[in-house]
């Protein structure tokens, strides 16, 4: 079993390995740890399902993609309108890094657009401030959108292990029955 250090210390070598890939390679990978978060944030959360193989989470299934899992865990409360718009950027960001074969960096239009949309509710805050030098530090040819990108998906990727951390599974106690007490 995994304890809640062995993700913080998982998330931290991630964070060092991921701070020196270039721009398409942070964005691939860093929307690809997050959507992982996601699975593990709805898989706490939902029941169990009645066969093996998760019928939800999985291959082609209704909740196996990125936005489709933005979507849920905002519906069911788990994450804010604010932190959803923040997952639908760097879902956006990673389509065009994935499915494109020339993007250009980060530092271009209309990517350093959304970077700059991804880190507004961060900017003047303690975290962007604190983080922001030791990431800048780590990499090789930094320029503004890249540091910036990377501290966004770090500020995501701790809200979303913080999430990770305090989720329940639902309960049945909700549910309706097929058959009603009083029968």
């Amino acid at each position: 079993m995994t304890t809640s250090n062995d993700h913080v210390d998982e998330f931290f070598s991630f964070l060092l390995e991921f701070v020196s890939e270039s721009d398409r390679a942070a964005v691939v990978l860093g929307a690809s740890m997050i959507d992982e978060q996601l699975k593990t944030l709805l898989s706490n959360t939902l029941l169990p399902s009645r066969d093996k193989q998760d019928d939800l989470l999985e291959g082609d299934r209704p909740l196996a993609t990125f936005s489709a899992r933005i979507r849920v865990a905002y519906r069911l409360g788990l994450i804010s309108a604010d932190l959803a718009q923040s997952l639908d950027i760097i879902r956006t960001l990673r389509n065009v890094f994935a499915h494109k074969i020339k993007t250009g960096s980060l530092k271009t239009v209309p990517h350093k657009d959304r970077v700059a949309e991804l880190i507004r509710p961060l900017l003047g805050g303690k975290g962007y401030e604190r983080l922001k030098p030791i990431i800048e530090g780590k990499m090789t040819k930094p320029h503004r959108s890249s540091v910036d990108f990377r501290v966004g998906l770090a500020v995501v990727a701790s809200r979303l292990m913080e999430a990770i951390r305090q989720s329940q599974p639902l309960s049945r106690s909700n549910g309706v029955g097929l058959v009603p007490e009083a029968w």
